[in-house]
């Protein structure tokens, strides 16, 4: 299978007064359509800042990350701000531990909210379907405020999901849930990511959802 996401000898530092504290360094793979990888590793250990260059959101001190989007391989961290931009809004779906959702847009408005932004009403329908599949049909038009934890993480993975995109990248996304939400919202996740055909990337401190994943890269502290 073609890779959907490459990186090349990634590097990243920052500077704790005097003192460089390396992050990254040299991290090298390749994840195709389908495939899965956790990135685990104790808390400070770079798991957060590699999802964000993989996002684009943050830039490497050196390598290089490619995706292959649409048919097309882009350097990613070569590209202009506007091609990073578009990209990341039309193929990269991003599910946050702090669930990350509107508080002035209902469920289903969260859910949509992609589509929107790339004007896609035609996914009006799909949000639906997504909800209600996530069972949360019951929950369509009230406000993130009145959900449990596990629910708005429901929403947060059914909003990254509404695009089919490329590539999904997870930041501890069960962080903050129970033993059962937990292993829903990974079910979810992952059945959802294999089943549109997308690489999905997941930061994790539990060794229960690492074990879920194809791949698997141990960062160092």
């Amino acid at each position: 299978m073609a890779a959907v996401v490459e990186t090349v000898d990634l590097h990243k530092s920052f500077r704790d007064g005097d003192v460089q504290i390396d992050v990254l360094r040299q991290v090298c793979f390749t994840l195709a359509a389908g495939e899965s990888m956790a990135v685990t590793g104790a808390s400070g250990s770079g798991k957060s800042t590699l999802l964000n260059i993989l996002a684009g959101t943050l830039t490497p001190d050196s390598g290089e990350v490619y995706l292959t989007v649409a048919g097309q391989r882009l350097a990613w961290h070569s590209a202009s701000t506007n091609q990073r931009t578009r990209t990341r809004r039309r193929h990269i779906g991003y599910v946050h531990q702090f669930f990350n959702l509107i508080p002035t847009l209902t469920v289903a408005e969260n859910v949509r909210l992609p589509g929107r932004l790339n004007r896609r009403r035609d996914l009006d329908a799909r949000a639906l379907e997504l909800l209600r599949q996530f069972g949360l049909e019951q929950r369509l038009h009230v406000f993130p405020e009145t959900l449990s934890g596990g629910e708005q993480q429901r929403v947060a993975v059914a909003r990254a999901l509404l695009l089919q995109p490329a590539l999904i990248l997870a930041d501890e996304p069960t962080g903050n849930l129970d033993q059962a939400n937990s292993r829903q919202v990974a079910d979810l996740l992952f059945a959802a990511a294999q089943a549109s055909g997308s690489a999905l990337v997941v930061a994790t401190h539990s060794e229960q959802i690492a074990a879920r994943a194809q791949h698997r890269l141990r960062m160092d502290a």
